[in-house]
């Protein structure tokens, strides 16, 4: 309770922080809804996702996601000179004639002058067809020219309700109908439209070389029209609710409403709404700016009606500032690390044991937060199951150091805890939380099938763990029966357990293909791997119980179990056949290769030398 209360007291004041640091609430604008791949997000999630995508940070000149979005929609001139875009291959940096920096980062101004001024070769290498280019800086000059689209179609979002506009000329603003003096934007520039044009062929018709200040006024105007005209091919920044569209799914670009005529009154007043936002913005008015994110927040909620979840939108935020993953890994590298110093200083048994629990308790909120967020089970993607096979792993080491109490619980939670959130960040890239493809996105069944299969696969890790640190035991403390005979009860208790989550799992998952392919089984290669660790438990269990298997057999088996749960994970991903390529991954062939053959050393080395032991004792 106390790890707890202090984790939430940390969070607290990380949060006052972050508040702190800002001249304007950005928490307002971060939780406004936007939809972004499929599902409605918090703005903070959005920003977060472009910002990494072009700099590869959180942060860029000091500031945070939000406050770099808010800077690139209110104010975009000045975004525009920002350091963001991260050009991180020399050889495109030379082509360019970009100059030499220590972050590689780069603005927009800089990159788009750089592009024209070789025009001629960037253009070469954006005709050619994507798979024909294989150089490393023609394909980063492909995903930079596609960053910097996207950089300039969120840029130019609201310009049709930024406040651009502004005519000084009181007569002139009187016939326009504007306010004189004051900054107006497109959209009320456009119910004066027909006022415009009317005085525009008037006026202009005598404009000659030398044209008067109402003649000049006028002309700027009309270029302010025609060059916001471009800005109507922007649709990435979804914040509008349709109106009149039956199911209501697809949000619409501020740009894209008015072009479909998609609008109402009620579209009208949350655009008047965002208006009002961009002036409080610019203006530095923090009254103006939370009545007007408040004031959108409900105009959108209005509109979309069931869509959103508010609690999800908040909660979602939370998940992203808290960083509870990062904070669990600490946590467990901590937890072994103390536990190195526990046999001479009992007390760092137990400050270890509680730094465990901390970070388990870290790791699963986060999973709870995903799975309230997602409002479905947490294994869909590779990222998400690795997460939770490491939350399980954790769970069950913590539940054999409280039936052993001698530390071994400790060690594996702590490391596998560690290693595989360490492996997991390393598949975190984009939007972690995209929704499932249809195929997946189904039922009941399929619910069950992948929590009960990846609770296998955490269990059969375990006692995979366990096999390897029974063949060491084995090897370096022969003579300590005791502890050899704890470790063998605690890795056929986790094979145990292992079985039954993956045969239920396999089951599981035959009724879900059955109801949603109409077969039960199909051969196809997630199914033969999970079918391959069931055998392989199977044939482990039938060999220890007969006594086919005595303790060091069994040990080398259940530590080839790491072998097959790693090709039924990771390697039937990389045969880009079968029905679930919701799984496919590209470029681990090598790492999986070489873990599987150190694996095959170990056991290999540790069988050997056990057998030469038992013919020479």
């Amino acid at each position: 309770m106390k790890c707890l209360v202090a984790f939430l007291l940390t969070l607290f004041i990380w949060q006052s922080a972050w508040a702190e640091q800002n001249h304007l609430d950005t928490h307002i604008f971060a939780e406004l809804p936007v939809q972004h791949n499929g599902r409605i997000k918090p703005m903070d999630s959005f920003a977060r996702f472009y910002l990494r995508t072009f700099s590869g940070d959180a942060v860029v000149d000091g500031m945070t996601a939000d406050d770099w979005l808010a800077d690139l929609i209110f104010t975009p001139e000045r975004a525009y000179g920002r350091a963001v875009f991260d050009v991180n291959n020399p050889n495109l940096r030379l082509a360019l004639d970009l100059p030499e920096r220590a972050r590689h980062h780069y603005s927009f101004l800089e990159i788009a002058a750089a592009m024209e001024a070789h025009q001629e070769m960037v253009n070469s290498i954006l005709s050619a067809q994507e798979k024909n280019v294989t150089d490393p800086a023609q394909q980063q000059l492909i995903s930079l020219y596609a960053n910097m689209t996207a950089f300039l179609d969120i840029s130019r979002s609201l310009s049709l309700v930024l406040p651009v506009f502004r005519v000084e000329d009181a007569a002139l603003a009187r016939q326009i109908g504007v306010p004189a003096g004051q900054n107006f934007s497109y959209l009320e520039m456009m119910r004066r439209r027909a006022q415009y044009l009317s005085l525009a062929q008037s006026v202009l018709k005598y404009a000659g070389n030398h044209p008067d200040a109402r003649q000049v006024v006028l002309l700027q105007i009309g270029a302010q029209l025609e060059h916001m005209e471009a800005d109507k091919q922007s649709q990435i920044l979804r914040i509008v609710p349709p109106a009149w569209q039956p199911d209501g799914n697809s949000w619409l670009s501020p740009w894209a409403m008015l072009n479909t005529g998609q609008g109402a009154p009620q579209s009208a007043a949350l655009l008047q709404a965002w208006t009002r936002m961009a002036q409080a913005y610019q203006e530095n008015n923090a009254t103006e700016w939370k009545y007007a994110g408040e004031n959108i927040f409900q105009q959108t909620l209005s509109l979309a009606g069931g869509q959103i979840r508010p609690y999800a939108l908040s909660a979602e935020y939370m998940y992203n500032h808290a960083y509870l993953f990062a904070v669990s890994l600490a946590f467990y590298l901590a937890a072994f690390l103390l536990l190195l110093g526990a046999r001479r200083y009992r007390a760092f048994y137990y400050v270890s044991f509680a730094l465990l629990v901390c970070g388990f308790l870290s790791h699963f909120v986060g999973e709870a937060l995903r799975i309230y967020i997602m409002a479905r089970p947490p294994v869909g993607t590779l990222y998400e199951s690795i997460i939770f096979v490491g939350l399980i792993v954790v769970a069950g080491s913590l539940l054999l150091e409280m039936r052993s109490r001698r530390g071994l619980g400790l060690a594996i939670g702590a490391l596998s805890g560690f290693a595989l959130q360490a492996i997991g960040m390393g598949f975190a890239g984009g939007d972690t939380m995209e929704p499932l493809v249809a195929v997946l996105n189904t039922n009941f069944w399929l619910a069950t099938h992948v929590i009960a299969i990846t609770t296998g696969y955490g269990c059969c890790l375990l006692t995979g763990i366990l096999g390897h640190i029974y063949l060491l035991q084995k090897i370096l403390q022969p003579l300590h029966h005791e502890r050899l005979q704890i470790t063998s009860r605690l890795m056929l208790g986790a094979a145990l357990a292992a079985l039954f989550f993956a045969l239920t799992g396999t089951m599981l998952g035959g009724i879900w293909a059955d109801q949603s392919w109409g077969r039960f089984w199909g051969w196809d290669p997630k199914e033969n791997g999970a079918l391959l660790i069931v055998l392989w438990l199977l044939w482990m269990l039938h060999g220890r119980l007969s006594g086919m298997l005595r303790a060091n057999g069994f040990a080398m088996a259940a530590a080839a179990a790491v072998i097959v749960v790693a090709l039924s994970w990771f390697g039937v991903n990389l045969l880009n056949v079968g029905l679930h390529s919701y799984g496919f991954t590209s470029g681990i062939a090598i790492n999986l290769f070489a873990f599987i053959a150190l694996e095959m050393i170990f056991i290999t080395t540790c069988g050997v030398i056990l057998y030469r032991r038992s013919r020479h004792p």
